[in-house]
């Protein structure tokens, strides 16, 4: 994990975290730094967000070949092209917006709104899907998107947004719930 990019606190706290869940399931809390600075290395070297969650590929497939225009808006350390284009996605999206090329994360408006401009649509015409509400949903809405809660594991049932368990539910909710937007 390249937390290069953040200020000391938010490396604390990731590696906190990332030690937190290491203990949770199971690993020894005597090796939880090890095993951290292993996946850091591994992480700079090759990637470890390369690989896409299931359905995700042939979902953006569909909604592309259905005529929606689609983006990447995301917080990440300067490769999120090259991780998507290894993923499968490439040629997939109209733009991709990486947080640490542009200087602006979400939940900041900004950021979605440079997508928005290098796509030319109004904030009304389009959506966002994300998976972490305190960035995605907040900082989506707060640019004028409706936003799409991908919860895989259940975790946000009070988040006040709709919420899908599949990435692969998409199109149909799309087709049900937001008419025809053009994102």
């Amino acid at each position: 994990l390249d937390l290069s990019f953040y200020d000391r606190p938010t490396v604390a706290v990731a590696r906190a975290l990332l030690g937190c869940t290491l203990v949770h399931v199971g690993a020894p809390p005597e090796g939880t730094e090890e095993i951290i600075d292993t996946l850091a290395e591994a992480h700079q070297r090759v990637g470890l967000w390369t690989v896409a969650i299931e359905g995700a590929v042939a979902t953006v497939r569909v909604l592309k070949d259905a005529g929606h225009r689609l983006g990447v808006v995301s917080n990440a350390e300067g490769r999120v092209e090259r991780d998507l284009a290894g993923a499968g996605f490439a040629g997939l999206f109209e733009t991709v917006v990486d947080s640490h090329v542009v200087g602006v994360e979400k939940p900041d408006p900004a950021i979605f709104h440079i997508a928005m401009e290098r796509m030319n649509v109004a904030p009304e015409t389009a959506m966002f899907l994300g998976d972490v509400p305190a960035v995605d949903v907040v900082g989506a809405r707060a640019a004028g998107l409706t936003a799409v809660l991908l919860d895989r594991h259940d975790l946000y049932a009070t988040v006040d947004a709709p919420r899908l368990r599949s990435i692969t539910e998409l199109p149909g909710w799309m087709a049900s719930e937001w008419g025809q937007g053009e994102t």
